[in-house]
């Protein structure tokens, strides 16, 4: 019986580290790729810095940009409490947490549609993305609110209400000037290629 005690014992020790080995191994490797997309976005910076830039392309793969979100490095608004996204041909498909009390603070409005939009939940966007001539321009076409599809003129009403009259360029088509150079960016399946000129 003594015997079967210290058995189970070891096997739940064994269990035990084994977990905590498992999940410090993700978090390093999620440390890495968030290290990797950092020196990417490094590169970025200082190739537009330069007279003439280097004109190779520099890949930004999803997952590590996901793990540079996960990891904290960008600092979200306060209504955004995670972000992650995954990109196929022309197309980023992002869910983050909203807090939409956080995000319509100090503002009100008796419009029943916007009742759609209170409280903490998972927001999905699906939209068309593009940059070219050192412009990148994304188009909303379809959001998700805990998967719920959301009505176009309920989300038309909520963008300009809420959105644009802090954010002049967002919009349900937002238009946005690049930074370092960036010359176009090309969307693809789970990376954006970003060229700089």
């Amino acid at each position: 019986m003594k015997n079967w005690s210290t058995s189970r014992a070891g096997v739940l020790c064994w269990i035990i580290s084994t977990a905590v080995f498992v999940f410090a191994a993700a978090g390093t490797a999620n440390d890495k790729l968030a290290d990797q997309f950092a020196a990417r976005l490094h590169h970025i910076q200082q190739n537009g810095l330069a007279a003439t830039p280097n004109t190779a392309p520099t890949v930004l793969p999803d997952n590590e940009g996901n793990a540079y979100f996960a990891a904290g490095r960008v600092k979200l608004p306060t209504s955004v409490q995670q972000l992650r996204y995954a990109t196929t041909p022309g197309t980023v498909n992002a869910v983050a947490r909203i807090d939409f009390d956080a995000l319509t603070q100090n503002a009100s409005s008796n419009n029943p549609l916007l009742s759609l939009f209170s409280g903490v939940h998972d927001v999905r966007v699906i939209a068309d993305a593009s940059a070219q001539s050192g412009t990148a321009t994304v188009i909303a076409q379809s959001v998700e609110i805990d998967g719920i599809p959301v009505p176009r003129m309920a989300l038309e009403y909520f963008v300009n209400k809420y959105l644009s009259s802090r954010f002049p360029n967002v919009g349900m088509t937002s238009h946005f000037k690049l930074p370092a150079k960036v010359d176009s960016a090309t969307v693809g399946k789970g990376e954006v290629t970003v060229n700089q000129r």
